[in-house]
């Protein structure tokens, strides 16, 4: 701004001395405009600005800024338009609904079907873990005992997988008469073979001797390197014999013509020839 000032003259004992005593009045702006005239235009436009509804809003308003959010489609809308359009059941379904389809799985033939109707098709469900077979077993109903399973990783099954074991399993859903109550079976495993224990009590078909007298019978398991000789073995009344013939401690006999089968200190008399 610049300033005019007015002269004044005050004497300092020696001289007079002029000094400037600048009133509002006197400063301008740049432009020449009088100091009170922009001040009194300042304060009218700040008075002005306070209350103009295209840049402030009033408290009320304010409130309803705080209620806005941004709806699906990113425009703005109230937080009751939100809760009409969370209950539009042409974009959602209800509670029950999504239960519904959760049942849902793909048939063999592509379309949509419920767990029963797949059950007694070729559908055999995947699970990741264990535990996931065991929890979702609340889905199924007794109509589909029958239904096989899959599980990636099984070893949260101790009584049949060693938590050691690599590879899938394989169960079948069965239904419990004793208990009422249906459960997993487990069928058998794909991959690294597991450690099972088994008793011997609980094996079927297995031989009316112990363990005990089958080790002892495979202890005493030989083998005859003149199994053809023993073979021609026999016995007649009481005397063995070696292929029909008499063995051993024995009477020779005399015979008048040449036998058939001569033992060993046997004789015979063959004709008597007169020289």
């Amino acid at each position: 701004m610049a300033v005019f000032k007015t002269k004044d003259k005050v004497w300092n004992g020696v001289a007079w001395v002029e000094i400037y005593n600048p009133t509002s009045a006197d400063l301008v702006d740049v432009k020449g405009t009088p100091l009170d005239e922009v001040l009194d235009d300042l304060d009218e436009a700040i008075s002005t600005h306070s209350v103009d509804p295209d840049v402030h809003v009033s408290s009320g308003d304010k409130t309803k800024l705080s209620n806005l959010a941004s709806d699906a489609d990113a425009t703005y809308a109230t937080k009751s338009a939100l809760s009409t359009h969370a209950g539009d059941m042409t974009l959602h379904t209800t509670s029950g609904d999504k239960s519904k389809l959760g049942k849902l799985a793909d048939d063999p033939d592509a379309t949509y079907a419920t767990k029963t109707e797949v059950a007694g098709k070729t559908k055999v469900w995947t699970y990741d873990t264990y535990g996931d077979m065991v929890s979702d077993l609340t889905n199924f109903t007794q109509g589909e005992v029958g239904t096989q399973a899959i599980v990636k990783d099984p070893t949260g099954d101790t009584d049949n997988i060693d938590e050691s074991f690599k590879g899938v399993a394989f169960y079948v859903l069965q239904y419990d008469e004793g208990e009422s109550e249906l459960y997993w079976d487990f069928l058998y495993t794909v991959g690294e073979p597991a450690e099972i224990s088994l008793l011997w009590s609980e094996i079927e078909g297995k031989p009316s001797s112990s363990t005990t007298d089958i080790d002892d019978a495979v202890s005493k398991k030989h083998a005859h390197t003149n199994a053809a000789v023993l073979a021609d073995l026999g016995d007649d009344d009481d005397m063995l014999t070696y292929k029909g013939a008499a063995v051993g401690l024995v009477y020779n006999k005399t015979y008048f013509s040449e036998p058939d089968s001569p033992n060993v200190g046997d004789t015979w008399y063959d004709e008597i020839v007169d020289e």
